[in-house]
């Protein structure tokens, strides 16, 4: 009975030594305390913020979205949110859903334009009529071949006013409009959405950064064709002396 008996025990053994082994290789069986069981109960996701949400690469934010990243922000810290300006209208003006101000007139606005000679753009008209404050400019600005508007000369940091005229998109068609090169709009952000009124025109504020140099806003149609305001802060480059210094 000795040698039956052996290889049963034997056999049981053998049992209990493969299942310990299967439920410390199994996945989640990591013991708690452990690095890899660390991992485990954090989740594939990454670790969870105090809301419950996973994050990202960059860490998630007290409402569960991603936190953007920008330079010298430390882990973990979430980036500043927009801050909205007053834009540069008298104050009690009033603009419409579209951002245009209720007294605008195109009669108050002098044309600004490139030299004879330069093609036209070659697609729908739009009329920037742009105030500058600090220059006392009022002008309205059409566009060359490359759907560029004249250089408008502002101070670091100033407030200009927009309004955008255009001649053919209908009436509620959405445009964009987005900051290239610095500065910020009136909501605080890089960029927004604006749908034209029903004279086809959009108004916005428009507030240049600290820095001297150019700065490029992109406002674009929901066809595709987009026109670039082109600002520069500070003193006149003498090696482009534009028209719009005139």
């Amino acid at each position: 009975m000795k040698t039956p008996l052996s290889k049963i025990l034997s056999a049981i053994i053998v049992l209990l030594l493969g299942f310990i082994v299967w439920f410390v290789c199994m996945p989640g069986g990591t013991q708690p305390g452990t690095e890899a069981g660390q991992r485990t109960k954090s989740g594939a996701a990454g670790e969870r913020t105090a809301s419950g949400g996973p994050t990202t690469s960059g860490g998630t934010s007290a409402s569960g979205g991603p936190m953007l990243s920008r330079p010298g922000a430390r882990k973990g810290e979430e980036a500043p949110p927009p801050r909205p300006f007053a834009r540069a209208l008298p104050v009690g003006e009033k603009v419409n859903s579209s951002g245009v101000a209720a007294t605008f007139k195109a009669s108050d606005y002098h044309e600004v334009s490139y030299p004879d000679g330069r093609p036209r753009y070659d697609g729908e008209e739009v009329l920037a009529y742009v105030t500058v404050p600090s220059a006392k400019i009022a002008g309205a600005y059409t566009v060359n071949q490359a759907g560029e508007y004249p250089r408008v000369y502002t101070q670091p940091k100033e407030r200009v006013e927009v309004t955008m005229q255009f001649s053919q998109s209908e009436p509620r068609t959405a445009v964009a409009v987005v900051v290239q090169d610095g500065g910020r709009l009136e909501n605080g952000s890089v960029s927004q959405m604006v749908r034209l009124d029903e004279h086809r025109r959009i108004g916005f504020g428009f507030k240049v950064s600290s820095n001297v140099g150019i700065h490029r806003v992109t406002v674009t149609t929901s066809g595709g064709q987009a026109r670039v305001l082109n600002f520069w802060a500070g003193a006149p480059n003498p090696v482009r002396d534009d028209v719009a210094a005139k």
